[in-house]
């Protein structure tokens, strides 16, 4: 399982440090196989996978984004919210609606559903992301 959580972690790393150059085949990488061997070891319902599924997802959005293959581009994005909605509802199961950890998923499905000119659901998502925001801060600094 350190495996899994180390590719995970290079492939965030990497990610963030090949964001400018565009180039996320490394990070790419880094994501499938902390996700393959996150989905031998642990049950499909586990928490854990929806970090995985959190950075690869962000990774596919970022490789489609600027893909001279709109097809392939379309059907990166379309595995990208398969993975950000299993990873949200990972996150409502084991958080709850109104906690940050829920929050981070919804903006990152609103940010998905933008790319997509899905401006309707990216509006949506948003709103529900700051609202649940909104509850955390009002909560802890009154």
């Amino acid at each position: 399982m350190n495996s899994a959580l180390r590719h995970e972690d290079l492939a965030y790393a990497t990610y963030v440090y090949e964001y400018n150059s565009g180039h996320f085949n490394d990070a790419k990488l880094h994501a499938e196989i902390a996700l393959e061997i996150m989905n031998k070891l642990l049950p499909s319902n586990h928490l854990l996978l929806a970090s995985s599924q959190r950075v690869l997802a962000l990774i596919l959005e970022e490789i489609a984004i600027d893909h001279s293959d709109k097809e392939y581009g379309s059907n990166l994005l379309q595995r990208a919210e398969e993975l950000h909605l299993s990873a949200l509802s990972l996150a409502i199961t084991s958080f709850g609606e109104m906690n940050v950890q829920t929050a981070k998923h919804y903006g990152n499905l609103g940010r998905l559903y933008q790319s997509m000119e899905k401006f309707q659901d990216a509006q949506e998502m948003h709103l529900k992301a700051i609202k649940i925001k909104g509850l955390f801060v009002a909560f802890f600094y009154n």
